[in-house]
């Protein structure tokens, strides 16, 4: 998702914070350098309906899921390396 890592924008070819609101019409260029958690947390207070709020905690909750996952991933990899045993991945 692009407004994962969004950290700032133009609006209109004017520099303006994240927080801004838009009008019908205005042309919008999201710049992005990343994606911090953290980030995501503080533009939920931004948000304005309950359904952007809902998405931007699933898109937390998804990133969050998914880097931990891939923690356990490398950690089982290591250890199985260390034991010298084979590890067969499922082809699901």
């Amino acid at each position: 998702m692009f407004g994962n890592s969004a950290v700032g924008c133009k609006i209109n070819g004017k520099f303006a914070p994240l927080s801004s609101e838009l009008q019908n019409g205005d042309e919008v260029e999201v710049a992005d350098f990343g994606s911090p958690v953290g980030r995501r947390l503080r533009v939920e207070s931004l948000a304005v309906t309950g359904k952007a709020r809902a998405a931007i905690r699933r898109a937390t909750r998804t990133a969050v899921r998914g880097s931990i996952c891939g923690l356990g991933r490398r950690i089982v990899e290591r250890l199985f390396a260390r034991a010298k045993i084979e590890l067969r991945r499922r082809t699901s």
